[in-house]
């Protein structure tokens, strides 16, 4: 028998991104729902598909904002996604936010549940 090393290599690189998606590794590590309004804020290029896993599997209302590359934003319902440049900031990641925006209304009595690539990608 023999073993075609290009399959096997692409297929155990395929298996490792599938074990770090967001969707798969997220919900195990939600925590408890707090009291008062949850926000999630994040920035990094699975923020948004981090935070759409974090709707998708959240019970009670949410809301927040999370800044992605262009081309990784994902549609979410309850968190603005903003696409901006990547590792230099342009005018849309700069920009100063517009009065709906949740930047404009977080306070520091509001209790935050933070949604950011490096710490998430520790828990998987």
């Amino acid at each position: 028998m023999t073993i075609d090393h290009r399959r096997f290599l692409r297929d155990l690189f395929h298996a490792a991104i599938d074990a770090a998606a967001p969707a798969r590794c997220v919900p195990a590590n939600l925590p408890q729902r707090p009291k008062g309004r949850t926000i999630v804020v994040g920035a990094g290029k699975a923020a948004a598909s981090m935070a759409a896993a974090v709707e998708a599997h959240w019970d009670g209302p949410l809301e927040g904002m999370v800044v992605t590359r262009y081309g990784h934003g994902v549609a979410c319902r309850q968190i603005e996604v903003i696409e901006a440049s990547h590792p230099e900031p342009d005018r849309l990641a700069t920009a100063q936010p517009g009065e709906s925006s949740i930047a404009c209304r977080i306070s520091q009595r509001m209790i935050w549940s933070s949604c950011c690539c490096r710490e998430a990608a520790r828990l998987c």
